[in-house]
Parts: C-alpha cells; structure tokens; sequence
C-alpha cells in the first residue's frame, strides 16, 4: 500500500466516502485514549473484513519477577532482543572492572541495533516526501502557471 498523507486523502475525497479495495494508507496519528496508532485506508474497505497489519512504537513495562514468564515479544521485536542481552552483560561487565569485555559486548550491542534500524528504514520503502507523479492513481488537481503581468 502506499502512504498518503491526510491532506492528499482529503482533498480527492473529502467526505471519505468512496468505498473498494483499499490502496493507499493515510497515518491519522496516535489515539490519545488507547495509545494505537490511527490509519485511514483508501478507498475505504467495502466488505469490512480487510486486516492489515503495521508496526508502531510501543512502550516496554517495568518488569520484575512476576514477569519471568512473560515474553519479550509483544514489546520488543525479536531482532532487536539480542540488544537488551548484550547491554545488559556490558553494564555487568563495566561495573565489575572487565572494560575490554564490556566494549566487546557494547559493539555487539551496537551491531544489533544498526540492523535493526537499517531494516526499520526499509519498512516504508515508498515513502515520499515530494509532490508526487500524477500516474499514481491519485488526482492532485494542482497545476501552477504564471499570468502575464503579475510579477513586477
């Protein structure tokens, strides 16, 4: 699906009132109540059964050791798990006096995080921030043209 913002979903249907496949994404923000993070879907889905999925940035909770049996995953994405582990054995390791050890694991911490990242900007891969090509499906409407005499 591509991102749109809301601008340019307002403005081909204002009313958001056109209904079928949905093929574009508009990011509303985040619901001040619950915390989701809001999306219009464009055109509106007809049959009202359409599920797509996206990611968003959450919240860890504090843990402790009623959380021992809880998982990590529906906090933190598995990529990014091997981090907090390394992290962790860097500041274990830094407060006992091993410096070498802790460098190590704060590089492997490190790596872990830059390919995490490196996958998390590939995520939105059609993302623009230009005015877009009018074959996109989208009618923008816009043309600019100087009068004759209007500038001094």
């Amino acid at each position: 699906m591509l991102v749109i913002s809301s601008q340019t979903l307002d403005a081909d249907d204002p009313d958001h009132s056109i209904t079928g496949d949905a093929s574009y994404v508009a990011i509303n923000g985040i619901n001040s109540s619950t915390g989701y993070v809001e999306v219009d879907l464009y055109p509106k889905p007809d049959n009202g059964t359409d599920v797509i999925a996206y990611r968003y940035y959450g919240f860890i909770p504090d843990f402790d050791s009623d959380d021992d049996a809880n998982s990590l995953d529906i906090y933190v994405p598995q990529i990014v798990q091997p981090a907090l582990v390394f992290g962790v054995s860097a500041l274990y390791k830094e407060e006992k006096g091993d410096m070498e050890g802790a460098g190590i694991d704060r590089g492997e911490m490190e790596r872990v995080i830059q390919r995490a990242l490196t996958q998390n900007n590939a995520i939105q891969g059609n993302r623009s921030y230009r005015k877009r090509r009018t074959d996109d499906g989208m009618d923008y409407g816009f043309t600019f043209a100087v009068e004759n005499g209007s500038l001094s």
